[in-house]
């Protein structure tokens, strides 16, 4: 089990007071629920800072893979002619895939968009396509 030090969680409080975030809010735990993005961005980005957070792991080889599969992602569906948000910081480190994507909502071009990003995420992410 991971088990931050005293100076890590001081130097954590530090981090969180110094942006303006109560410590005794986020109890020092970068899992903050609720709807305050704002609280929960700053909570893990002092948690990373100051190796209190829990990663699972992830090596430097795990973080450049996964860098490269969001990257390729992107540029995938650029290539088709969507209009894309760039990858985005990964907790630990590298790129995952943006977040905030906007879907089309006009039928057809809706269906062509589900159709060309599922043919995206199967070659670079790994998602198998569905069956229909």
């Amino acid at each position: 089990m991971f088990t931050p030090t005293e100076e890590q969680q001081a130097a954590t409080a530090a981090c969180f007071r110094e942006r303006g975030v109560s410590a005794a809010d986020i109890a020092l735990s970068p899992d903050v629920s609720g709807d305050d993005k704002r609280r929960r961005d700053i909570a893990w980005e002092c948690a990373v800072e100051n190796g209190t957070a829990e990663i699972d792991g992830d090596t430097a080889e795990e973080r450049e893979a996964a860098t490269e599969k969001a990257i390729g992602l992107v540029e995938c569906m650029r290539d088709l002619g969507w209009t894309m948000p760039d990858p985005e910081p990964a907790v630990g480190g590298g790129l995952q895939p943006p977040s905030q994507i906007e879907i089309p909502t006009d039928g057809e071009e809706r269906a062509a968009f589900t159709t060309d990003f599922g043919v995206c995420q199967a070659e670079h992410l790994g998602v198998p396509l569905g069956d229909g």
